[in-house]
């Protein structure tokens, strides 16, 4: 990661979620990263926290994809996103 800004891999799960926060379609690409991410426990509960932002506050057909998308995914996985 990027040691001028002091994100790191402990870090970025952090940022992600602030990021969804604020302006949650620009992570709509890196949604599968985001799920692929979330699997690992250290990382899971601000990057879950951030897919779920993210999924929930995109509108109308997307949104609904995106949820379809990831709950697909994450039944894959043994897990649901509500």
């Amino acid at each position: 990661m990027n040691d001028e800004s002091g994100t790191n891999a402990l870090t970025a799960p952090a940022v992600v979620l602030a990021v969804a926060e604020e302006n949650p379609t620009l992570l709509v690409p890196v949604i599968p990263d985001l799920v692929r991410l979330s699997a690992d426990e250290d990382l899971r509960p601000d990057l879950a926290s951030a897919l779920s932002i993210v999924v929930d506050r995109c509108p109308g057909e997307l949104g609904r994809s995106l949820t379809d998308a990831v709950n697909t995914e994450l039944r894959r996985r043994g897990r649901r996103h509500a």
